[in-house]
């Protein structure tokens, strides 16, 4: 292992020092789901939220789309299944293991720094995109989210801007807390015709609320190279209503109010190659 290897494994260490030692200090590790029932799901019958997203085949060595598709189904084992009683956290790094060959995933592309690179566990951020959401339209309590540093996909993407959630290992999680009066069953599955991931909340009982989210566009950042891609601020809100509310006066616009913000920042970067080439290569 080269000196450069070496600094960057002892950064790395000591950045999951840190984000665990965190974690502690909140009070999450405590309240972490681990009950999986993948079997059982009668008796979770209403759904609370769902989020499809379309996985893009890549252009590049004959595996790419091979190994993203492993590693996707590899995170789906761990999650699908997980039942959250209330208060408890769901938390994406602490159902699905290191990335790592030695726990079975495979090399792929993702944004490394702000950057594309070839890794083990390419894919896995779009297992927790959809995921987020999921929870999202489910009205869950966001504890940790991160988007990803720049826009890679464009017009390509297979979210809606601002509703992506980007994770790495020991550095950046998705945390998400029950925070309702029902228990919740996550479950994942990746289908093949054609080929989509499909994330969905289901409860012991029917959303009580009903909700919206709105994502817009609130700053654009160009790019200061002129053959670059610009960037961009992006707002999310989330704003719901009691149900029995909405069927009472569904035009009433007063009733709803916002209980979730978050401002993505992508960042503007430097064209490598030609747009479809860097869109190809994204994770």
């Amino acid at each position: 292992m080269g000196m450069q290897q070496l600094v960057q494994t002892f950064k790395g260490s000591l950045r999951q020092g840190l984000k665990h030692w965190q974690n502690l200090q909140k009070g999450y590790p405590q309240h972490y789901a681990t009950r999986q029932e993948r079997a059982d799901v009668t008796a979770f019958g209403h759904l609370w939220g769902q989020c499809i997203t379309p996985i893009k085949q890549r252009t590049g060595p004959p595996d790419i789309n091979q190994n993203r598709h492993w590693n996707m189904e590899l995170a789906i084992q761990h999650i699908s299944g997980l039942v959250l009683q209330p208060g408890e956290i769901f938390s994406f790094w602490h159902q699905v293991p290191q990335p790592t060959s030695r726990n079975g995933f495979r090399s792929g592309p993702m944004l490394i720094r702000g950057k594309l690179q070839t890794d083990v566990g390419g894919g896995l951020c779009q297992i927790s995109t959809t995921l987020f959401g999921a929870f999202l339209q489910a009205n869950c309590e966001l504890l940790e989210h991160h988007n990803h540093s720049i826009d890679a996909h464009g017009s390509d993407r297979f979210f809606v801007l601002g509703q992506d959630a980007a994770v790495a290992y020991g550095y950046k999680d998705l945390m998400v807390r029950n925070a309702s009066s029902t228990p919740l069953q996550v479950r994942l599955h990746l289908a093949t015709h054609p080929m989509t991931v499909s994330a969905s909340i289901w409860g012991l009982e029917p959303l009580s609320q009903r909700v919206r989210l709105t994502s817009q566009v609130i700053e654009l950042l160009p790019s200061p190279d002129p053959q670059g891609m610009p960037g961009c601020r992006v707002e999310t809100q989330r704003w719901v209503v009691a149900e029995s509310d909405w069927l009472a006066a569904p035009s009433q616009d007063s009733l709803w109010r916002m209980n979730y913000r978050y401002v993505s920042c992508y960042q503007p970067y430097a064209t490598v190659g030609s747009p479809e080439t860097l869109a190809s290569a994204s994770a």
